[in-house]
């Protein structure tokens, strides 16, 4: 693939799990690693930006579903209330 190519790893998502913005294919994945399951799994999370890239560092367990879902995490607040 084109990824493999050009030497650059592949993200698993093409939506940013934290801004729900198109992942920058520029910024590389953010590697983050699952321990819910035996063996551990390694996810490369695409992100949107730098601000991003930190968010999933620093929450990688609610940030990894999302990316595989290709999609935005879901707020932890309710809007309205």
């Amino acid at each position: 693939n084109a990824a493999a190519l050009t030497g650059k790893l592949a993200s698993i998502n093409n939506i940013c799990p934290v801004t729900g913005l198109a992942v920058d294919p520029a910024i590389a994945p953010v590697m983050v690693e699952i321990m819910v399951i035996t063996p551990h799994e390694f996810l490369a999370v695409g992100i949107a930006n730098a601000a991003a890239a930190e968010s999933v560092r620093q929450n990688p367990d609610r940030y990894a579903p999302a990316a595989r879902n290709n999609r935005q995490a879901r707020s932890s607040t309710t809007v309205g209330e």
